[in-house]
């Protein structure tokens, strides 16, 4: 008996035609694409939005990135914080409900594929991946005793997606921060930073002053420096308050005397006013930590006494070294009330104004070179000492102290005056430290050749851009979930068998008339509208889905 063959179909086969195969492969995927289009976009919709917020978080790595290495940035990294939340709060909104949308659809054609592939599906089962069955009946399915593994399984990871789902959409702003990024104009090499008491900077810093006036006969203090005693420490053009690193408590301050632009030169640029701010690279510091009270026993040969006969304004100033470490310093400054006698307060012993125990630099990995303390006093003594510069007693840096007797007794008043004291202590520092006017050799203009190497360095003209910071960790981690979700999404439209059900929008409508199920415990069925969850559970457990046949 020959085999029937349609005229065309004959033909084709006798000329040995490749089309017709491929005919039908392009109508089967055209016919899946008619059915599968918007789980199709849903996805590709999904990826775009997880790509934007990629993106934006990387945006603020990479800007990052480019202000430590002072290279310019891009308009997306220069993008502002409150813009960068809305985005990415949005994109993760609607991603979030894309996501939830095309899990619902991806468990619906699972079910329908097992369904149909396995020749019927445990109603057990089906329950357990529906999507219309909530969080609260799959942990039924999950902890009840007539389910079995596989289907606690398939409880279990509706479960675990819908977690994923919620976490992945929260995780990323666990942790995060705000930061500043500077983009970068100009880069040029300088010289900036404060580094330690240099003592032989001193004299020639006096000759210099006194060069200005060979015949004058008294010490030449300038108002600059002697203005800037008061507020030093306090002055944030030139000091910070940093955290302390050798003492603790209420009583223990910290500040960090960097300097500032001016201490950088040369002189900034002109031509880019867009860019109002100069960011330095490891500029040297000097970080000095007070705390106070201190002993105010001192040896005679440690103080030294400034005032004037005929008046009563006197002040005595008493440095000590800790034998312990040279770089532990001890101060106190006292109060001679009837002014001085000689070397000595008219009293036999002053009333204690001030003490603190200060610590001049901690910073490693170079500690400070070992300390002249006879220098140090000299250049306390040549502010002090007014006679010696032809200051009126009433206009001297002991008035402030000597007329304050009331405050320096209150703990609540007196914290001005140990400021003004603490800049007292660190002027020297300050000064006569080789990146500062007490070195005669320094130029404003012009970068000098005979600073210690640390003092080199680059300065840059930048602009301040608030960016927000996302942990890398749980960005990763938020990354690593949407991708698990994702993963499965694509995964189970690749993998699974076609459905020949022709389902709907509606799952609950799809499976009561598109399916049938056979096996129940029909004995209670006079009472199912009333059954509870553990008696529906019980009821259908030996049941099979299938589809139905017209």
């Amino acid at each position: 008996m020959s085999e029937s063959v349609p005229p065309d179909e004959g033909v084709r086969r006798l000329a040995g035609d490749s089309e017709y195969p491929r005919t039908i492969q392009i109508e089967r995927v055209k016919s899946w694409l008619k059915s599968t289009w918007t789980q199709i976009l849903v996805n590709f919709l999904i990826l775009s939005l997880l790509a934007v917020v990629v993106v934006f978080v990387q945006a603020t790595y990479t800007a990052e990135n480019n202000s430590a290495s002072k290279t310019a940035l891009n308009a997306l990294m220069k993008v502002n914080a409150s813009t960068t939340i809305t985005v990415l709060r949005a994109a993760q909104g609607i991603l979030s409900a894309l996501t939830a949308m095309a899990l619902t659809d991806t468990l619906v054609n699972l079910q329908w594929s097992m369904i149909e592939s396995r020749g019927g599906l445990p109603y057990l089962d089906l329950l357990a991946l529906s999507p219309t069955t909530g969080l609260s009946g799959a942990s039924h399915l999950i902890h009840s005793s007539f389910t079995k593994w596989l289907t606690k399984m398939y409880a279990l990871l509706r479960v675990t997606l819908t977690a994923l789902l919620w976490v992945s959409g929260l995780i990323l702003f666990f942790n995060t921060s705000f930061m500043t990024v500077y983009d970068t104009i100009y880069t040029y090499n300088a010289t900036a930073g404060v580094g330690p008491f240099n003592a032989s900077l001193i004299q020639p810093f006096m000759n210099a002053l006194h060069s200005c006036s060979p015949t004058y006969p008294y010490e030449i203090l300038p108002y600059t420096y002697y203005a800037a005693v008061y507020t030093l420490v306090l002055n944030p053009l030139i000091s910070t308050i940093s955290e302390p690193v050798s003492c603790q408590g209420h009583s223990c301050v910290s500040y960090l005397l960097s300097g500032g632009l001016e201490m950088v030169t040369p002189w900034t640029p002109d031509g880019h006013e867009d860019y109002p701010m100069v960011k330095i690279d490891k500029a040297p510091s000097l970080q000095m930590d007070f705390t106070a009270p201190a002993s105010s026993s001192f040896q005679a040969t440690e103080c030294d006494v400034f005032g004037e006969y005929g008046f009563t304004i006197g002040i005595r100033l008493c440095i000590s070294v800790e034998e312990s470490t040279t770089e532990l310093l001890r101060a106190g400054l006292f109060v001679c009330f009837n002014g001085i006698d000689g070397n000595n307060c008219s009293v036999s012993e002053p009333a204690p104004n001030i003490t603190a125990t200060f610590v001049e630099d901690l910073t490693p990995p170079t500690p400070p070179p070992p300390f002249d303390i006879s220098a140090y006093r000299s250049v306390l003594a040549w502010l002090f000492n007014h006679t010696a510069a032809h200051i009126p007693a009433p206009s001297s840096i002991a008035q402030s102290f000597w007329s304050s007797p009331e405050q320096l007794q209150e703990s609540s008043c007196d914290g001005i005056l140990s400021q003004h004291f603490q800049s007292v202590l660190a002027f020297p520092f300050w000064l006569f430290n080789s990146n500062d006017w007490g070195n005669v050799d320094l130029r404003s203009r012009e970068i000098i050749a005979t600073l210690p190497p640390q003092f080199y360095t680059t300065a840059s003209l930048v602009s301040p851009y608030a960016r927000m910071r996302f942990d890398p960790a749980m960005f990763g981690l938020s990354l690593a979930l949407q991708g698990v979700l994702v993963a499965f999404i694509w995964g189970v439209g690749v993998l699974r068998p076609r459905v020949a059900t022709k389902t709907s929008a509606f799952p609950i409508f799809d499976v009561t008339h598109k399916a049938e199920s056979e096996g129940a415990d029909l004995r209670l069925e006079t009472k199912l509208p009333s059954l509870e969850t553990s008696g529906i559970i019980s009821v259908v457990r030996d049941a099979q889905v299938h589809v139905k046949t017209d």
